[in-house]
């Protein structure tokens, strides 16, 4: 006897695939934008430290202070907006893997309910 619904299962387990895959390609990506923004936290702080260093001798120097300053609060911005892209990216592909993962549960579902016979 030939199972009437095994096109329809078998439909059914692609977009499942599919789902898996939108799902693991996000937590690639994920780690990629995450990895971004840490070497350009990095970055920003050996910048800072290098700074820091040449002017120390100077520090007595007005001009050299203010832009010192100056320098800290560019590299305190900096190091907001990585963290806020960084909460909106996590927040972002939490929301997006839910929808993957609840669109393939119904699927699932869906498939499930298809008879055997």
């Amino acid at each position: 006897m030939q199972d009437k619904s095994s096109d329809e299962r078998f439909a059914y387990d692609q977009q499942i695939i599919e789902r898996e895959r939108q799902m693991d390609d996000l937590s690639s990506h994920k780690t990629s934008i995450l990895n971004l923004l840490e070497n350009l936290e990095t970055e920003n702080r050996r910048w800072l430290h290098r700074m820091q260093e040449l002017n120390d001798s100077d520090l007595s120097d007005l001009g050299i202070q203010r832009q010192m300053n100056e320098f800290n609060g560019k590299s305190q911005y900096i190091n907001r907006l990585v963290e806020n892209d960084r909460e909106e990216l996590t927040h972002e592909f939490s929301k997006s893997v839910s929808e993957l993962e609840d669109t393939r549960t119904q699927l699932q579902k869906e498939r499930n309910e298809l008879p055997w016979a």
